[in-house]
């Protein structure tokens, strides 16, 4: 419970300067040329897409779908820097990479948005049914 905690606090310091646009904090370049704001991104697909992992059952179809997720949070930035040429993700060479990037991005953002609701639906009814028990 302590990791699944520690993910969600992740998760919420690396949302913050997404969510409110913070451009200064965003834009700083890391070692390499990728900028900070890719990076929280990165950290957050990845997060979020472990914690329905590590609290679902090994064997049930929410721990292999969130498994698949979680190897496909592992990919992204590298399918962001392949189809963008460069660490910034600056799609200057092809637009379709670009707009098919983006809608993946939105797509896979939307299913681990769906799987992690369904993790904590899931938990809560467990919960729920101990308390019922004891």
């Amino acid at each position: 419970m302590r990791i699944v905690s520690g993910l969600f606090f992740l998760i919420i310091v690396c949302l913050l300067p997404l969510i409110f646009g913070m451009e200064s904090i965003l834009l700083i370049e890391l070692p390499g040329g990728l900028h900070l704001g890719t990076f929280l991104a990165a950290v957050v697909i990845v997060s979020a897409s472990a914690i329905p992992v590590i609290q679902s059952k090994s064997g049930s179809l929410l721990h292999r779908i969130a498994f698949v997720l979680l190897l496909a949070s592992i990919l992204w930035l590298p399918l962001g820097i392949y189809l963008s040429g460069n660490v910034a993700l600056s799609f200057v060479q092809d637009a379709s990479d670009s707009h098919f990037f983006w809608r993946f991005t939105a797509g896979f953002s939307l299913s681990i948005l769906v799987i992690l609701i369904w993790t904590v639906v899931k938990f809560i009814r467990q919960r729920r049914a101990v308390k019922m028990e004891g």
